[in-house]
């Protein structure tokens, strides 16, 4: 099971067992996290992913970044290369 969202301003992942336990196996102790700020200079930006699909056998986070103080944000989206979720790339 993967959960995306956000966690301390940035993008997250978090994959647990079946038993409902972080799976120690991916990322750090179960959690991923991506900053996708900041950009030409700017703070570092409040990220969060609202979607998440696998592409052959990788997630692909789909979210948000709000690099400024403007109230505008941005579409985000990365894909995880250290975290194949599906060795054999089944779902």
């Amino acid at each position: 099971i993967v959960l995306s969202g956000e966690v301390s301003d940035d993008f997250m992942a978090l994959r647990i067992t079946p038993d409902g336990q972080r799976d120690t196996s991916f990322g750090f102790n179960g959690l991923s996290t991506i900053e996708m700020g900041p950009a030409h200079g700017m703070p570092l930006a409040n990220d969060g992913a609202y979607r998440i699909a696998s592409q052959g056998g990788r997630l692909l986070l789909a979210g948000y970044t709000d690099p400024g103080d403007d109230g505008q944000r941005d579409f985000a989206i990365t894909r995880l290369e250290t975290d194949l979720i599906f060795a054999d790339d089944l779902e």
